[in-house]
This record gives C-alpha cells, structure tokens and sequence, in this order.
C-alpha cells in the first residue's frame, strides 16, 4: 500500500497522500498534460490515481478510474458543449456545464489528510459547488493552469481582453446578450479562492500564465508555483523515434499537431494563408497534419517521422503540449511569440515570429532558407536543452503536493 509513502525530497524524508487528478478526459491538452504527469508521479513510487469520464473503446490502465454516464448526462453535456462553442468565434468560453461527478465519490477515496486532488480539467465532470463541499470538508485541492479558464469570467484565453484583472465587465469577446455572466461568474470565483486559499495551491506551467495569475483579482493571494508540464513518460512510451524519414517529394516538410484544424485559436487563417503562398509559389514544400494521422487510424509515431519543422502558428498559446514533444524528439519549431511559447524555444535552431496579419508571410520568409535535414547531434542537443528546461518537474509537484499536505 502506497498511501502516506514517505519520499526523499532534497534530503528531507516527507509525507505524501494519495494523489487523485481529475480530468475530464485523457485527451485535449489538460487531459494528455495530467495523464503523464500521474506517469511521472508512478514512476517516483507516488500514490496517484487518474480519474475521468469513461469513453468507449478506450483502454484504461488498473490506476485510470473512470465514471460512467448515463445517455441523458452524455446529452446534457454534449448540448452544453455546443451552446459553449456558438458563444463566441474569438476564443473559448465555458460558460455552463454539467457535474456528474459529486462530492460524495470524492470521500470515498478517503480521509482530507489521506488524499489530495489535482484538477486539471473540470468541464461537464465535476461543478464547484461539489469542489466546495470537498473543502468544506477539510480535503485540500491543486490546480494546474492548462489555460486561462480558472482565473477569468469563463474565456480560456482572453487575447487582448485584461479585463479579468478587475470585474470582466461588459465582456468584449461575448455578444451583449450575454456578456454579463462573465462578472458574475469572476465575482463568485473570487469569492471561493479566497475562502480556501490556504486549502488550495496552483501550479502554472510557464512564467506567461503564472504572471497573468497573479495579476487576476481572482488568484492574486493565492499561492502559485511555476512548475512546466512532464512528458518525461511520453518519451519513454507513448512515442517512439522511428528510423527514417520516407522519401518525399517535398524539399521540406511542416507539421501542425493541433487536434482541432478548425481551430481559429491555434492559426487556422495563417495556415490557410500559408499554404496558398506555398501553392502559388509551387514550392516544394508541403503541410502534414497529426489530425489526419489519427483520423486515418495511422499511428502518430509517423506524423513525428515525416516532419522537418513544428509548426505552431497559435493566437494564444499557454505551454503547448506538442512543443514539448517536438523538444523530446529533436524537433526543431517555427511559432509564433505568443503566451508562454517563446519560453520553449531556443533561438539557436527555432524561429519565433510575431503574431500578426503579417504571420504567413514571415513564416514563408523563414521557410524558404531554413536548411534540413538536422544532424544527429543537433537533434541531440534540441533533447538536452529540453531535459534541462523540465529537469525536477515531477520532484516539484512532490514538493507542492508535500507544502499543502501540512
């Protein structure tokens, strides 16, 4: 039994409960992010658990414990979905969800002092009202900040928009019919981060996030460590450098990884633009997407093979699992200077270009005098670099995870 374990950390013998993350799914990048931060965690001999919404035909691990619906909850939620979705074009909003996961599931994974839950995503899996009654109940509760959602009046990304450092007034990004929920939304969130401030911690995983936190009138007296996200077991499993590249035609090719190729958030107008420069010039270059790799049932591992560069043209980007990915394969990435991407790059192999109606341009500019293929050695560095930018990231949840246990 691994409850209460006793782990070394700097020297110093200490006391660590069951970890419980909760995500509503295994995808998305919260989902993927804390499935192999809970890797991690196994790795070190700690007692996480991952708990989630049951999806069919998905294998799940003896330490993945899922929650089954029933068909009217999967309805609900799925309308909640989509009346989220039509809220605005310009970013995310989650403005109502469902919860069928309550409080009382919660206490059975035993005591407040046997047990620490780490949210990571809670959209139409658990509502706040349950969360509260957790607390009320002593249990304590870490917070990882995949993107903005948590600190603003509902947006996962707010652009330009500050507005969550004050009241989210009159929200900009929302028709006028409802851009009064964000501050009511942002009014009670404050309220129950301060309540359980000392109850509760954060971890931001790039310095962008953690300072537009603790700008927010909602997290600025809470407690925020800056903590980048582990993939350290993507590396070692879920992922595997095949041995060569297939012949192509294409003198150079580019891979976006984003799931979703609608999405405006990750650049869709600027691929599109792209790729009608790169048509009209006929170049021999060429735009894969890991999307149709999973939709075609190949495996993602060739999507990885195939490419010369990342491509992450995002409006508003936090810390983009794939960037982190492209790193632990050798990778190089061409991005734009957005959020927390530029604290991933290295000016020595990537490109960083501003985000602007000028993006496909500058990133046409780049790709017509980048050189390819990269050598093994500089593909070894680009690893390195990246073990050294994550080094201790497990170690340093262990130490929020001991902070707040005590």
């Amino acid at each position: 039994m691994m409850l209460n374990l006793r782990v070394w950390w700097c020297g110093i013998k200490t006391e660590i409960p069951k970890i419980v993350h909760l995500s509503t799914s295994r995808s998305g990048g919260a989902g993927i992010a804390a499935n192999r931060l809970h890797q991690g965690l196994r790795q070190l001999e700690v007692n996480s658990l991952y708990f989630t919404l049951y999806r069919k035909g998905t294998f799940y691990t003896q330490t993945e414990i899922t929650l089954k619906r029933n068909y009217i909850s999967r309805f609900v939620s799925a309308l909640y979905a989509w009346l989220n979705r039509i809220l605005s074009k310009k970013t995310y909003f989650t403005m109502v969800s469902t919860g069928p996961l309550k409080s009382e599931k919660l206490f059975e994974f035993g005591k407040p002092s046997e047990v620490i839950f780490h949210v990571h995503n809670w959209f139409n899996f658990i509502t706040f009202r349950e969360i509260e009654i957790a607390l009320e109940r002593g249990y304590k509760f870490v917070f990882t900040l995949h993107d903005q959602r948590l600190f603003t009046g509902g947006c996962h990304y707010s652009l330009d928009c500050l507005n969550f450092n004050s009241k989210c007034s009159k929200c900009p990004l929302l028709p006028a019919v409802v851009s009064a929920m964000p501050s009511k939304i942002l009014g009670a969130s404050v309220d129950f981060f301060g309540k359980f401030r000392d109850q509760i911690e954060i971890i931001a995983p790039s310095r962008w996030i953690f300072k537009q936190a603790l700008s927010s009138s909602i997290l600025k007296r809470n407690s925020i460590s800056l903590i980048p996200n582990w993939h350290g077991a993507f590396a070692l499993s879920d992922l595997k450098q095949l041995s060569s590249k297939s012949s192509k035609v294409a003198k150079l090719v580019l891979g976006v990884a984003s799931n979703d190729k609608r999405s405006n958030i990750k650049g869709l107008d600027t691929i599109f633009a792209l790729e009608s420069l790169i048509k009209s010039a006929k170049a021999e270059i060429e735009i894969i997407y890991l999307a149709d790799f999973q939709i075609n049932d190949k495996q993602p591992q060739l999507f990885w093979q195939e490419i010369d560069y990342l491509l992450v043209p995002s409006i508003l980007d936090n810390s983009p699992n794939v960037i982190h990915e492209a790193k632990i394969l050798g990778i190089p990435v061409i991005a734009t200077d957005v959020g927390g991407i530029g604290e991933l790059l290295n000016e020595e192999y990537d490109y960083l270009v501003d985000s602007n109606e000028n993006t496909p341009k500058l990133i046409w500019d780049i790709i017509q005098t980048v050189t390819k293929p990269f050598s093994n050695p500089h593909k070894a560095k680009i690893k390195l670099d990246y073990q050294d930018f994550v080094a201790q990231s497990v170690e340093k949840h262990v130490e929020v995870y001991r902070r707040i246990a005590h």
